[in-house]
């Protein structure tokens, strides 16, 4: 008999990279949008004579998952990215603009840049980032749709939970909702990490 092989779920890639910090920023994304970014916190990063920040950052079905010794585990969820980059004028820097939740639910706009160890790396984490947002995108959109359609069905109308007219398989292989928008509790679980101070002229 013949045996074959096959990958059911395969590991999230995980690198390990130089974190440079983060600043805010007014723009959620379009080109152009981390440049002024990235050559505040690359000024800052050249002219520090501070240890260098390790970190071991993956890419996730829920979006990024960045572990360091001094923080541990951070996460940032696929809804709040808003834009992610290697730009071709920093080769081995890789930046995403995330939308952090401030003080009284204000909400801010912060470039995050990690450096890598080659151009080629940088590079892989912008596509599978931009695959893993696409299909978690994908996945919120198509599972709400079911549980709308469910909502309005006439088998609906005889439970008093909506999702006891979906079966209990499809409810369980959905990854939509939880990749796409974490748990109540778990709404806050990127903290500003390591911010930077930036000099009133970058401000001005």
């Amino acid at each position: 008999k013949k045996r074959f092989t096959a990958v059911i779920t395969e590991s999230d890639p995980s690198f390990k990279v130089v974190y440079l910090g983060n600043v805010l920023t007014g723009w959620a994304k379009g080109e152009g949008c981390l440049d002024k970014p990235l050559a505040t916190l690359w000024k800052n990063y050249c002219q520090s004579s501070r240890p260098d920040v390790s970190m071991r950052l993956s890419v996730c079905s829920s979006g990024l998952q960045a572990t360091t010794s001094e923080h541990g585990l951070t996460e940032y969820w696929s809804h709040r990215v808003t834009w992610c980059s290697a730009p071709p004028s920093y080769p081995r820097i890789f930046a995403w603009v995330y939308r952090h939740e401030g003080r009284r639910l204000k909400q801010e706009l912060r470039c995050h840049a990690v450096l890598c160890t080659t151009g080629r790396q940088a590079r892989q984490l912008t596509a599978r980032l931009e695959q893993r947002l696409r299909e978690a995108l994908h996945d919120f959109r198509r599972e709400k749709l079911c549980r709308q359609s469910a909502r309005l069905s006439v088998a609906a109308c005889l439970y008093d939970d909506y999702s006891s007219a979906i079966p209990k398989r499809k409810l369980l292989l959905a990854p939509g909702i939880n990749n796409y928008k974490p748990p109540v509790e778990r709404c806050k679980s990127a903290p500003k990490l390591g911010s930077i101070e930036e000099s009133p002229e970058l401000e001005e």
